[in-house]
């Protein structure tokens, strides 16, 4: 419970501002079913089993996006309601209603909840005992709104910002090693909830100090983003690919099983013999060099697997250590499989049947 509240940012604010509201209208429900406001009481009643309700769905679903939405659209209306309905009192609960908007929702959907509650308390008129009071009411609530869109709007920029950098990783634009973990976690369970069959792939790129070493890192950081943009181009947009360190990286293939993911990878790497290159040539297996200065660099050796793991982390891990093992046993340049409790070992090519192609994005 905790670990999510510390991870999921909008779980949290919902999980808050939901216990906040509960906390504090209830004893005012309380109290206007004693003074025998009756329909104050039930207005009150079902803004608290609308805000219940929105937070057991976020901690069931995870879908934090809708239930801010409704959150947002409970709170903001539901003061209209109380307002109109209590008068004077009611007119101070739409102002804390008017800030948590910018939490539970984007800044532009805030703003337009915000900006329709306050017209509709305006029309109803039913809270204002004159005319300056209600354009007073409505100038403040407002300028409250005007501030709160400001720092919402920055706040969610670097927000974003920090996630990309937390999640991303910088040289290659694609996710880091954290956020594997993460998505790891969640096709497991969606996996164990549907059945659908992952495959987690391994690819590293065998010799590649050498590129390094010979040509500087500036070369060795431009193969790898080539490496990033024709995986990318060859694979689906349900995809995942992150670089697990170095010249790792991971796929996370959804709805590809065992049958079906040899032939996508030695499609796929057909692909990356054919258009990877470095400033000595095409990147094939290492050999001697043909002249003074220029080597070779292995293809990646790919290691893959279904993902039938219920630790889909430990998972990755021992296909990290597999790969190294599978290097040492099959030799570089090659596409390895490898199942629990088995020893590594080289898929062939059917050449009867040509791999097929991976729809590319």
């Amino acid at each position: 419970m905790f670990h999510r509240l510390k991870n999921d940012f909008r779980l949290s604010i919902i999980t808050l501002l939901g216990i906040s509201g509960l906390v504090g209208i209830t004893p005012f429900a309380v109290l206007r079913f004693m003074q025998g406001n009756l329909l104050a009481g039930v207005v009150d009643s079902a803004i608290l089993g609308g805000i219940a309700t929105s937070m057991a769905y976020a901690w069931l679903t995870g879908d934090t996006r809708r239930t801010g939405l409704v959150m947002a659209i409970i709170s903001s209306y539901g003061a209209v309601v109380v307002g109109s309905i209590v008068g004077d009192p009611g007119l101070f609960w739409l102002y804390p209603c008017l800030v948590t908007s910018f939490f539970l929702v984007g800044p532009r959907i805030a703003v337009g909840i915000n900006l329709s509650a306050i017209l509709a308390m305006m029309v109803v008129g039913l809270a204002f005992s004159s005319q300056e009071q209600m354009w007073s009411f409505s100038s403040t609530a407002v300028v409250v709104s005007a501030c709160a869109y400001v720092f919402a709007h920055r706040n969610h920029s670097q927000r974003r910002r920090l996630e990309q950098l937390a999640t991303i990783d910088p040289l290659t634009g694609v996710k880091n090693r954290r956020s594997m973990d993460e998505e790891l976690d969640v096709a497991a369970a969606n996996a164990e909830r549907s059945g659908l069959p992952y495959a987690l792939v391994l690819l590293d790129l065998d010799h590649f100090k050498k590129i390094n070493d010979e040509y500087g890192h500036g070369v060795g950081d431009d193969v790898l983003t080539e490496l990033v943009a024709l995986l990318e181009s060859n694979t689906r947009r349900s995809d995942q690919l992150f670089r697990y360190g170095g010249e790792e990286f991971v796929l996370l293939l959804p709805g590809v099983d065992g049958v079906n993911l040899r032939a996508v990878m030695n499609n796929l790497q057909q692909v990356l013999r054919k258009y990877m290159k470095h400033p000595g040539g095409p990147i094939t297996r290492c050999t001697p060099p043909r002249k003074p200065g220029v080597t070779g660099l292995s293809m990646p050796r790919i290691l893959v697997s279904p993902c039938q793991s219920r630790f889909p982390r430990l998972q990755a891990e021992c296909l990290h250590q597999r790969v190294w093992k599978a290097g040492n046993e099959t030799g570089a340049s090659r596409v390895t499989g490898w199942r629990r409790s088995a020893r590594p070992s080289v898929l062939p090519r059917n050449p009867q049947r040509p791999a097929p192609a991976i729809p590319s994005r």
